[in-house]
């Protein structure tokens, strides 16, 4: 059944690329990278949300509450609460150097600006170097996925099969699949999150009066040089989270600098669905036996708490 379901994500995903495709007129390069800057606000608004929200809402955000506690989530909702507003202001920035330059591609503006090959072609190795641990954390999480429903793989095979999907949607629509999958995809998990949430919070509430307390004990709340780590690390990475390579081409792809600000402003949004995760962790520390993989614990709740 766990094969039939990822299947059919996935044939789903790829009938959206091809929707995509369908809605191009042509497939140059800055119609595969940048969308022909021809992207609206809603449309800009799901591919950089569906690039922010990834895997790390549903498996690295509750296991860095259940192994970390209340100062994983001061850093991780901290910094994406102070990236929205530095957006509004430096998206636009960005999207008219690009327009300007006529860039598709972070290394080539920064190249044009600075009429600097030698600097253009170290901001792509630079890129390369940057992108290498944020993929691994994709694949830490999607292991913990496919784990989970018995799936495993070797990293090898899933990294072979990854990039073979990826190229799909690159070859059938460019940036416009991608944009069409992030819908997809955040449908699934908006869903997926706000069931298992609601789930916690209905048995949390039928537990018999006078049940014992916590399973897992409750880290303590930040204070002294961790708390200074969390602060400072949110000041680091809100300020600079729209000059990360796996974020920035994103905004090269708006119709207009006031389209990336009509998306920034809805941005925040997304992060109602954050509650619903921290109730699925908060169920999982009070009344479930400890896990020695806190990466699997919002599906460990889900396989506890739904029928199966």
């Amino acid at each position: 059944m766990n094969v039939v379901i990822v299947s059919s994500v996935l044939l789903l995903s790829l009938g959206a690329a091809c929707l995509a495709r369908v809605r191009s007129r042509h497939l140059s390069v800055e119609s595969l990278l940048v969308a022909d800057r021809a992207l609206p606000a809603p449309m800009l608004f799901i591919l950089t949300v569906g690039e922010i929200y990834s895997i790390g809402s549903i498996v690295a955000f509750p296991a860095g509450l259940y192994a970390h506690g209340v100062s994983y989530g001061y850093w991780f909702l901290g910094y994406l609460v102070l990236a929205f507003p530095v957006g509004y202001f430096v998206g636009p920035a960005i999207w008219q150097r690009a327009k300007k330059y006529n860039a598709c591609t972070l290394p080539e503006l920064f190249g044009r600006h600075f009429e600097s090959v030698t600097f253009e072609r170290l901001t792509a190795w630079a890129c390369v170097v940057a992108l290498v641990p944020w993929g691994q954390f994709q694949f830490i999480g999607l292991r913990s996925v496919l784990g989970t429903i018995g799936l495993s793989a070797t990293p090898a095979a899933g990294l072979a099969g990854c990039a073979v999907i990826a190229f799909a949607y690159v070859a059938l629509g460019g940036v416009r699949a991608s944009t069409y999958v992030a819908f997809l995809k955040d449908i699934l998990m908006l869903f997926a999150i706000a069931t298992v949430g609601v789930a916690a919070m209905c048995a949390q509430y039928k537990l018999p009066v006078g049940h014992a307390g916590t399973t897992t004990a409750m880290p303590p709340l930040p204070s002294g040089s961790s708390l200074v780590f969390a602060i400072s690390t949110i000041l680091y990475q809100g300020v600079g989270f729209y000059f990360q390579p796996s974020v920035t081409p994103y905004l090269f792809t708006a119709r207009s600098a006031q389209v990336v600000r009509k998306a920034m402003i809805f941005m925040p949004l997304y992060m109602l669905m954050y509650p619903f995760a921290v109730f699925a962790t908060y169920f999982a520390l009070r009344s479930l036996a400890p896990l020695p993989n806190p990466n699997v614990v919002f599906f460990h709740v889900a396989a506890t708490l739904l029928p199966s």
